[in-house]
């Protein structure tokens, strides 16, 4: 499969990788991207276009690289981006990349209720 191009609707696409078939996530996982093939996420691709801005991708820091190190990176790379493609990244339009812990992610919003029902037990 890998090199195979596929159709995704009007547009085109190589297989650079396949997963095994049960994931081990999020354990293991190095990293993890949605696929859409709707005419109205296709830009979530970046092929036609920059605008789409409900992307989330997850992905595994190398040994020995803190959050922190990564997040700095990040912050860069898509600096660098904005800079580069101004037609798609207004100042103004408050777009931002948030690094943060899986984990985080996934308890930030029960946080509170959680700790509430660890004090009453």
């Amino acid at each position: 499969m890998i090199g195979r191009t596929l159709r995704l609707g009007p547009l085109t696409a190589t297989v650079v990788g396949v997963l095994e078939p049960s994931v081990p996530y999020p354990d293991d996982t190095e990293i993890i991207a949605n696929v859409v093939t709707s005419p109205h996420h296709l830009e979530a691709t970046m092929v036609t276009g920059r605008t789409h801005r409900m992307t989330e991708l997850f992905g595994r820091l190398a040994p020995g690289i803190t959050l922190e190190a990564a997040r700095t990176e990040l912050l860069a790379v898509h600096a660098d981006m904005m800079r580069e493609h101004p037609e798609s990244y207004s100042a103004t339009a408050n777009i931002r990349l948030s690094p943060v812990r899986l984990r985080d992610q996934l308890a930030a919003p029960a946080r509170p209720l959680l700790i509430v029902l660890l004090a009453a037990a």
